[in-house]
This record gives C-alpha cells, structure tokens and sequence, in this order.
C-alpha cells in the first residue's frame, strides 16, 4: 500500500541505442514526458540530454549525431530533429507544420531517410533528406498502402521498406535507389507480416521476421545475389527482434514465449545456439531496438515485469554476464512490494481457451475478492508482464486485476488474431463474460464488485462491456475509446483508416455492421457509474468519440464523470496530467470496489 504518486515517479528507460565507444542513450520519463539521456558504461555517469515537454519516440545514432522523432501536445505528427553528442544544441532536420507528420526510418553517411504525409495526409511518401546541403527527395511516392521506410544497405544502394494495407498485411520491398528498380522480398501476395530486417555487416543479404504461410513470425534470410530466401529459425511462438553481431558473428533472437521474452543467440556461420545466462521472466519491449555494440559482442535492450519497472539491460556474450546498467531514480516503491502476475486460462463460450494475466494482492485470501478486468487496446495488440502503475496501485490497496488477451490478441498466431475481425467483433466481448463467470465459478471474484477498465480499443470494450452486459459491473472506467465506429472511422488520421477498415468494417460496405456494433447502438442498456477520460489532440481515436459519449449518458441520466488534457493525445504522457489521470481512475474504482 502506498501513495498512487508513489507508483508515478519511478521513471521509465527504453528505447537504447550504442553511441561511440561505450556511451548509450536512452530515453528516461524521470522528469515526465520521455527524454534522451546519455551514460558512460566504464564511469556510470549519465546525462540528461533533451529538455522538452513533449513526447520523444524513436531514436538513431549516425554521423556523431543523435537523431530523434517528437511530437506536439500528444498529435503524434512527428518531426524530427537532431543533437550533437557533444553538443547542447537541438537541430531540426524535417520540420513541417503540426498537420504532417514524419516518420524517421533510418540514416546514412548523408541522407536521413524518412516517411511524410506531407504532399497528401493520407498517404505517407518515402523521401530522404541530404544533411550536407539540405536537398530532399521523394525517392518513393504512396499510393494504395501506407509505406515506411525501415533500413538502408551499408552501401547505400539499396533500401527496404514496407508496405502496409492493414495490421496483418506489411510487407517488405527491395528499392536500388541507383536503378529505381524495385523487387518484392517475398514474390507470393497472399497476406503477411514482414518487419525488422537487418543487413549483413558485408551488405550480402539481410535477416527479417516474417508469418508467411506460418502461424508465427519466424526468422527467414534474404540472398542479395540470388534473390531468394531461406528460412533460419522457428518455434510455434512469435519471434519478435532479431540483431546481427559485429563481424557478423552472432544473430539474437527475441521470442514472446507465452507473454514474457526469451533471447536466443546462434552463431551465423552454424545456426548453433549458444549457452547464455537466462534473463528473468519478463518482456523486451516489442517496438523498441535490441543492438549490438560496436566493438565486442554486447546487447543492449530493455526489459521489464510487474515487479521489475522498464529498464536498459546488458548482455555480454564473452564475459557471460546480464546486468541492469540504468536505475530508477526517486523510486519510492519497492520491488518486493510490486506484484508479478500469474499467468491463468479459461474457455470462453464456443470452447475457445483464453489466457489472461491476474494480480491478487499480497497477504489477501484469493477468494470473494473486489475485481477490475482490464482490456489492452489493439486490437492486435497483448496484454504482457509488465509493470503498469495503475494496475500495480490498484492491487495495493486490495483489489485485484484480471487482464486478459481475449480472440484477436496478437502472440498466439494468426488464427486466433482474426477471430474478432468485422461481424465477429462482439465475439471478444463475449470472452469478458465468460472471464466474469470464470473468475466468479472459481470464487475469486465478488461478482457484486466488478469493474471493467481499458484504454483505446480497450477503450471500446469497456463501453461495450458496460452496455451489453450492464448487470455486471459495479463501474467502469473508459480511456481514449471509440463510441460509434462510423464516425471514428470518418475522423480518425486517413493514414490509419484503411487498416482499421480490414478489422471493423469498411464504411462504404460495412456501414450498418459498424454501427450495430459500435457501443453507441445499446448505449441506453448501460447502468453502472463510468468515467471517461480522453486528450483533445488525440489523431487516433478523435476526441469527439468522448464528448459524444459524454453527452449521451448525461442526456439518459446515467452517472458519468468526464476527465479531458487539452495538452495530450491518444496517450497521457505528462508527468502532471499523468498524475491526475491516474490519480483519478483509481479513485474512482476503490470508490466503487471497496465499499463494504
């Protein structure tokens, strides 16, 4: 038990990246929103290198320079700008007014290689920018697909890049940007997911990750010489990194075992897997870099579990060693007081078997206990070990967090992945009612004080949730949701329409069915007091999916409390608004799961 800003001040590290020698950076939220920092691994020392309210996302070390994307209050309409290693001064390097958004791919010994909906705001174009004398060029104009650039050739003659029709569709594509010929990496069309390639340090050829004609995404090698590709490792989970060693020696390999990471390290030249110390049961952030150094055969990536909160860890293959090389500062909380969650099952109403994490408070009998279900967003997405404040403060003061990876969850294969997609979609729902019994069956759960809470899709779960299946819950709390799927659809980013389409439902084709499912067509069936909390620069999921909402529980005189940051967007990201945000949610939930 402890102050909820107790849970809030520990600060976050991820996103490393090798500078020169043996300096990383990081990103830090230690003074709120994600900053770059820099440490010395021979002395410890670090710094704080960026000085910004705002959000920083990706990062590339190049030229002695770090490259970064940021955004304005939460638009996620990314620019990107530059630092110097020894230099205080932030650059811009791709500016654009806050409407366009740039997406930065990768950098080479002149050019920055870059995605932007500059020319049309639904489609991104791939361009590169000379950092000598500032010249820009649209190497690669979008038409029917989103298109990202994701790594150039070490002789910059060729780069690849991806083609994105939906979540489940991005694959990748060959550009020889001396010919402007253009191949497809993998020559069959049917659907796949094709990401993270890596070149060779001789420019040979490249590993990537890729799902085609598989379940899972295994490791596949691409031949530059010939063309083809051969298939490098598989097991019947998702590999999620792969990174290639200097000398080329040694390939890592992460996988999402069941919800935590493993690393896998094979030598190149065999496709033998080396005996490593085993990192601890957790997860290795799924968009975030795994690198080797320079010099030496160290990775560097970031990791963390409900007890373990997210920071840069190292592997050393030579010395044979794991170690934490960053710490959380002014953490109040310790890690014997955090909950790991425990990793359960059940089936859900057509026999399907559904996993779920669930924390139960430390020292509390797991029975007749107060319950929230929180649903992650997506809705390919998975719920993981992680450490996550609100869930974390929630268990601490007595009540307990079912988080469950219902049908249409990424992790457990493509079958699984689209079993919610179009007129499927309240099938998930349905999973959380079979979650409600399950938990109540097994006397875990007081069924007179369940709530349901969850963010983005979550979002629209909690809202569908509360209003098909009203006499369940106690409360509900709704963040960033979407409330009627037409119109979300109409006003979210056009970049991001087509591929929500695939899941939900085409607003030409689909209409009726969006609507029937959509929260707002049984809103008037909901009971339970909700909070809804949303940020007014949201691109994702507009804020007017919140206001509507709001509006329309009032008119019906249902009890709903409405929390809205002018300053923040599809995530809350500032420290304060953080803070408040937080704050708020658990209240609102003891207030209704902990009344006797």
């Amino acid at each position: 038990m402890g102050n909820v800003r107790d849970y809030l001040t520990a600060s976050k590290c991820s996103c490393p990246v090798w500078g020169e020698e043996d300096t990383i950076y990081y990103l830090d939220t230690r003074d709120g929103a994600p900053q770059i920092w820099e440490k010395d691994l021979r002395t410890g020392n670090s710094r704080k290198r960026t000085h910004n309210s705002d959000k920083i996302s990706r990062m590339q070390f190049g030229r002695g320079q770090i490259f970064f994307a940021m955004d304005m209050d939460g638009d996620e309409n990314e620019q990107i700008y530059s630092i110097g290693a020894d230099s205080e001064e932030v650059t811009p390097v791709v500016y654009h007014p806050r409407n366009v958004r740039s997406h930065l791919g990768d950098v080479g010994s002149e050019w920055v290689y870059y995605a932007s909906n500059k020319r049309l705001r639904c489609i991104f174009d791939i361009c590169r920018k000379n950092l000598e004398n500032g010249k820009t060029d649209i190497l690669i104009e979008g038409k029917d697909a989103v298109c990202l650039p994701l790594c150039v050739s070490p002789d910059e003659e060729l780069l690849l890049y991806s083609k994105r029709t939906s979540f489940a569709d991005m694959q990748i594509y060959c550009r020889n940007l001396l010919t402007n010929q253009e191949t497809k990496v993998s020559p069959k069309r049917q659907c796949a997911k094709e990401d993270s390639p890596v070149w060779l340090g001789d420019g040979s050829g490249f590993y990537f990750i890729s799902d085609r004609e598989r379940e899972f995404k295994r490791v596949l090698f691409w031949d530059r010489e010939t063309g083809r590709t051969e298939e490098v490792y598989e097991v019947t989970w998702d590999v999620t990194h792969i990174a290639v060693s200097g000398k080329d020696r040694y390939l890592a390999v992460v996988v999402n075992e069941d919800g935590d990471s493993g690393i896998h390290i094979l030598e190149t030249e065999t496709g033998k897997e080396i005996e490593i110390p085993r990192i601890p049961r957790g997860t290795i952030g799924d968009e975030e870099p795994v690198t080797w150094s320079e010099e030496g055969y160290r990775l560097l990536f970031s990791f963390e579990s409900g007890s373990r909160i997210q920071n840069i860890w190292l592997l050393d293959i030579e010395k044979g060693i794991l170690e934490q090389v960053t710490e959380n500062e002014h953490m109040t909380v310790r890690q014997e007081d955090l909950t790991e969650p425990v990793l359960c099952r059940y089936k859900s109403f057509d026999g399907l078997e559904i996993p779920y994490w669930l924390y139960i408070p430390k020292g509390i009998p797991a029975g007749n206990l107060p319950v929230a279900v929180y649903i992650h967003g997506g809705p390919e997405s998975q719920i993981r070990r992680f450490y996550e404040e609100t869930i974390q403060y929630l268990v601490s003061e007595g009540i307990a967090v079912a988080a469950p990876n219902v049908r249409g969850s990424t992790g457990y294969g493509k079958t699984y992945q689209d079993l919610d997609n179009k007129e499927k979609r309240l099938d998930a729902v349905r999973d959380i009612e079979a979650l409600v019994k399950h938990l109540t069956e097994n006397g875990t759960a007081d069924p007179k004080r369940m709530a349901v809470f969850g963010r983005s899709y979550g979002g629209y779960m909690t809202l569908s949730c509360a209003a098909r299946m009203p006499k369940l819950w106690a409360c509900a709390v709704e963040v960033v949701g979407m409330f009627n799927l037409v119109s979300f659809l109409k006003h979210t980013a056009g970049y991001r329409r087509a591929a929500r389409e695939a899941e939900y439902g085409s607003l030409e084709q689909d209409r009726q069915l969006l609507e029937d499912i959509s929260p707002e067509a049984v809103i008037e069936n909901l009971e339970c007091p909700l909070l809804i909390v949303h940020g007014a620069n949201d691109t994702r999921v507009p804020v007017s999916e919140a206001e509507h909402a709001a509006k329309r529980l009032k008119a019906l005189g249902r009890e709903v409390e409405y929390l809205c940051f002018e300053d923040e967007g599809h995530m809350i990201i500032k420290q304060k608004n953080r803070i408040k945000y937080i704050l708020t949610a658990a209240e609102f939930l003891k207030s209704h799961l902990l009344q006797k």
